[in-house]
Order: structure tokens, then C-alpha cells, then sequence
């Protein structure tokens, strides 16, 4: 890894920390929302369908607030908010399919891709315009940190394999469980669910820092 690789790898790590320091309090209240709601869902209201819809659309709101407020306390929005969550909508919806057929060829495409697209989120929100142009800058601005940018996707990738892991083992091992470890592997994959969620939005605020002003001097020096 080179000089700067390594900068910018310290520099997503201290930004990491910071944004958790600023933000605890919004990460904190996602992580809660996500885990009762859907914990209570699992356990209470398996067969409701459409509760699970409603709550995936409130989840998904909560995350762009979340989003946002971490920029806010990052400095990202001086201005404010540049695009609605119209296009924080279309971003997650074709960004999702993109990943979402690309894990379907062999998982490690689909996770390249939501790491190389994961910045179009908070620079739609700082600096506007379509879809398609805040994916392409996020394509373009992380070519040249990918080695960084792998190292801190992993551990919140790993939180969120965990989270799904438990709930296959459920699905698959469920015979042998009794209602308390039902219950509580149940809300134990929630939890993890909900822990790299967060993460992940923590994350992207992070890289959008990364590849903003206020790593300038290492891009240029990269350059």
C-alpha cells in the first residue's frame, strides 16, 4: 500500500470515530428503531406482509436522516440539503439492482460495487443533480483509494453477513430451537442487522470526507 493509500486508510479510520462521537446520539436512535421494529415484526407479526413494507419504507427514511445529520455535523451541508429524497430513492433502488445482480455472480461483484458506489449517496445530498451523475462521480473519485476503501468496508460487511448468517441458521435449523433461543437469536441478528446498517451510512459520509475538500492535499499529491 502506498504512502498515500495509507493516509487516506488513517484518515477514513479518525473520520470514522469522529462521525461516531458526533453522531451517536442519531446512530444510537436508528440502531433502536431498527431492532424493535423488525424484532417485533419476527417474533409477533411474522405473517404481516405489508407491516414489513411499511417498515422497510420507514427504515429506508430513517436512514437518509441519518445520513444527513452525520453530513450536517461533518460540515457537508453548508448550504443544506442540494437534491430531495427523491433521488436518494432512485439512488438506493438502481444502485441496489446494480449490487443486487452483481452478488448474484458469485457475491464479490455485487460487494465491489456497493463499495465503489457507495459516495453517489451523500454527494447527491451536498452537491445535487441525477442519478446517474453522482453514481458516476462515485465511480470516478474512488478509483484511486479502492485498497483504503476495501479495508474499511470489510468489518461493517462482516457485522451485516453475521446478522444474515443467524437468521439462515434459523431458517434452517429452527426444529431444534426452543422459544427463548428462537427469541433471542432472532433479535440477536436484528441487532446486527441494524449495527451495520448504521455503519454503513457512517461510512459513506466518511469516504464522501475522504474524497472532498478536506483530503484535497492527498488527492493532489496522488495525482
Amino acid at each position: 500500500m502506498s504512502r498515500v493509500e495509507s493516509d487516506a486508510l488513517s484518515f477514513l479510520a479518525s473520520e470514522q470515530v469522529r462521525l461516531l462521537q458526533s453522531g451517536v446520539g442519531w446512530l444510537a436512535a436508528y440502531v433502536l428503531i431498527y431492532l424493535v421494529g423488525y424484532s417485533t415484526l419476527d417474533l409477533l407479526l411474522l405473517e404481516s406482509d405489508g407491516l414489513y413494507l411499511v417498515f422497510s419504507i420507514v427504515t429506508w427514511g430513517l436512514g437518509f436522516a441519518l445520513m444527513v445529520k452525520l453530513m450536517q455535523h461533518n460540515g457537508n451541508l453548508p448550504n443544506g440539503i442540494a437534491t430531495g429524497i427523491g433521488t436518494y430513492f432512485g439512488l438506493s433502488l438502481i444502485v441496489g439492482i446494480c449490487v443486487f445482480l452483481g452478488a448474484l455472480l458469485f457475491l464479490l461483484p455485487g460487494v465491489y460495487l456497493a463499495l465503489r458506489l457507495q459516495a453517489a449517496y451523500p454527494h447527491a445530498a451536498a452537491k445535487g443533480g441525477g442519478v446517474g451523475d453522482a453514481m458516476k462521480w462515485s465511480w470516478a473519485e474512488t478509483e484511486a483509494f479502492q485498497r483504503p476503501l476495501i479495508f474499511t468496508f470489510i468489518p461493517p460487511l462482516m457485522v451485516y453477513f453475521t446478522g444474515i448468517g443467524l437468521l439462515l441458521w434459523y431458517e434452517y435449523s429452527y426444529l431444534g430451537f426452543s422459544e427463548f433461543a428462537y427469541q433471542a437469536l432472532t433479535i440477536t441478528a436484528n441487532l446486527f442487522l441494524a449495527v451495520a446498517l448504521a455503519w454503513f451510512t457512517l461510512l459513506c459520509v466518511a469516504v464522501y470526507g475522504l474524497l472532498s475538500d478536506r483530503m484535497s492535499d492527498v488527492t493532489q499529491t496522488f495525482e
